[in-house]
């Protein structure tokens, strides 16, 4: 985030990336059964950073909606494009192992290949995931979506009708949870699956916009607030996020933590501005995005030609967890900044 001004959500992002990790590694073994929660709590902390860096900007005009579309294209392909790489190299290995490469699944798969590289979905035979090279790139797909909406629409999203659009798309998330028993939907191909990604990307991404906007009001907090701890959102996240689910209340319970636990704990994170565990969180949130991308092909890859990797969990899962926040890092420093200061200067004319 620009200036580092809420380091506990950058710790608060890295850490939900890394239950997502947890939740797709195959020699994890560690039972973050909610962990597809960790999405709607990134939507809402997209939608706070965006406006904490850009919403006046694109409210005034100063930032045009094209040239913030740029920049959020910028901030987010470089890694991007490294992970569809991967994911491209992996998939045609993994079928060349299997003796299953040919001419038609050659052109499967690079149509795969191509559309992911424009954040398009692509229906691959046999596979339910919008994203088959990389199930995880279906909320950057929903997240890009609600982007180009903003930018479209900014100019009515008075504190007014901000919150009614909050409030409406919360109650319809909250019956979709219902209906669907909870809500770990928006990744396939279905009706149900892409009315749930537009809702919980539309109700996180605005109810971010609107968290931001209380922050400068705080006198339309109650006083009690001031007292709950900034840290209290860690606890909180982790326990929704390791919690089991629940034969009858799941889709409720699911409901509640998106629309009314989650949004609590990026407001209360919002309060503190500075802390000794500083450079923790900021490794953590430095490296959300790429773990975020990079781990399902990565550790696909683990198990397709590290056997013993199974054989040793959770410990190699911890493992590779620590490895990529580290290389992360590396990749942050080396190459995704450098690539996104040159398509700055050479896009939007500027040094951001």
């Amino acid at each position: 985030m620009k200036q580092h001004q809420y380091v506990l959500l950058d710790g608060l992002r890295g850490m939900a990336a890394l239950f997502i990790l947890f939740r797709h590694v195959p020699f994890a073994h560690i039972p973050a059964s909610r962990s597809y929660l960790a999405v709607d709590l990134f939507f809402i902390l997209s939608g706070f950073v965006i406006a904490f860096a850009y919403d006046e900007k694109v409210r005034n005009g100063s930032l045009s909606p094209r040239k913030f579309l740029l920049v959020r294209w910028i901030r987010l392909y470089p890694v991007y494009f490294l992970s569809v790489i991967l994911g491209t190299i992996l998939i045609f290995g993994m079928a060349a192992a299997h003796h299953q490469l040919n001419v038609y699944t050659s052109l499967l798969l690079g149509a795969a290949a191509i559309t992911s590289l424009l954040y398009l979905p692509f229906p691959l035979p046999g596979s339910p995931s919008l994203f088959p090279l990389n199930g995880p790139y279906w909320s950057l797909f929903y997240e890009l979506v609600m982007n180009m909406l903003y930018a479209r629409f900014r100019s009515w999203l008075t504190n007014r009708t901000l919150a009614t659009m909050v409030a409406l798309s919360g109650i319809l998330l909250a019956i979709t949870s219902v209906t669907a028993n909870g809500l770990d939907v928006g990744s396939s191909w279905s009706i149900l699956d892409f009315a749930s990604g537009i809702l919980r990307s539309c109700f996180g991404i605005s109810t971010g916009l609107l968290l931001y906007r209380i922050k400068n009001r705080p006198e339309i907090l109650p006083a009690w607030f001031s007292h709950i701890s900034p840290w209290a959102g860690f606890p909180l996240t982790a326990a929704i996020l390791l919690s089991p689910p629940t034969m009858h209340y799941n889709g409720a319970i699911d409901a509640a933590c998106a629309c009314l636990v989650f949004p609590f704990c990026v407001l209360a994170g919002s309060n503190l501005a500075d802390t000794r565990a500083k450079p923790l969180m900021l490794l953590l949130g430095s490296a959300s995005y790429p773990v975020y991308v990079l781990h399902y092909p990565l550790s696909m890859a683990v198990v397709h030609w590290c056997h013993a990797a199974d054989r040793y969990a959770p410990y190699s899962a911890i493992l590779f967890a620590i490895v990529l926040v580290f290389a992360s890092q590396q990749l942050e420093k080396y190459y995704d900044i450098p690539i996104r200061r040159w398509a700055s200067q050479r896009l939007l004319g500027s040094t951001r």
